[in-house]
């Protein structure tokens, strides 16, 4: 019978669709109601040995129209957004990312992410607070940075550079699918 479960289960496990340069340092993925939102995740340097994940949104409608996401969206939403964690952090295990809470919608993910899918997190990564150097007008105490490394011993073999990249998201345990398009740009 467990067999027979485990590939009911592998039969309905979603797949992730995202594009990303080769250097792994954007992402784009759709979501929402025919596919109505465009979501980029970038990894930016902005202080040595850190690089910062910045989530943008952007709607292929009229501003005036809201986003239509549904509710297993906002769960897909999440689970990429982790799973990008995982991928970039796969090719650069050296690298600290940092989960800047500066927007509302960076808050948002990146809070309910930790509440959700700490236990998740916690077997490949070493996730702590960033401590504030220096009292700043823009830092907010009750608005930490979380930084996030991968532990030495969950490191895997950095996949080699090609036009679409086939995997399977150990966090997860779902497919994810790359696709890599050199010159990529912000949207």
């Amino acid at each position: 019978m467990p067999l027979l479960l485990n590939l009911f289960l592998m039969l309905i496990q979603s797949c992730t669709y995202l594009h990303a340069r080769p250097d792994f340092g954007l992402f784009r993925f759709v979501k929402g109601v025919a596919g109505s939102v465009i979501l980029e995740l970038s990894f930016i340097v902005k202080q040595t040995g850190f690089y910062d994940l910045c989530v943008e949104r952007c709607q292929l409608f009229n501003q005036s129209i809201p986003p239509l996401l549904v509710d297993d969206d906002v769960e897909d939403l999440l689970t990429t957004v982790v799973q990008v964690i995982e991928l970039y952090t796969g090719k650069y295990p050296d690298r600290t990312i940092r989960l800047r809470q500066n927007t509302h919608l960076q808050t948002t993910i990146f809070r309910v992410i930790l509440d959700i899918y700490r236990n998740r997190l916690d077997p490949m990564f070493l996730i702590e607070e960033q401590k504030a150097p220096f009292p700043a007008i823009h830092w907010k105490p009750h608005n930490p940075s979380i930084l996030l490394r991968r532990r030495p011993d969950s490191v895997l073999k950095a996949h080699p550079i090609q036009f679409t990249l086939n995997t399977h998201s150990r966090l997860f345990g779902n497919p994810v699918h790359v696709r890599l398009c050199e010159g990529m740009q912000h949207v």
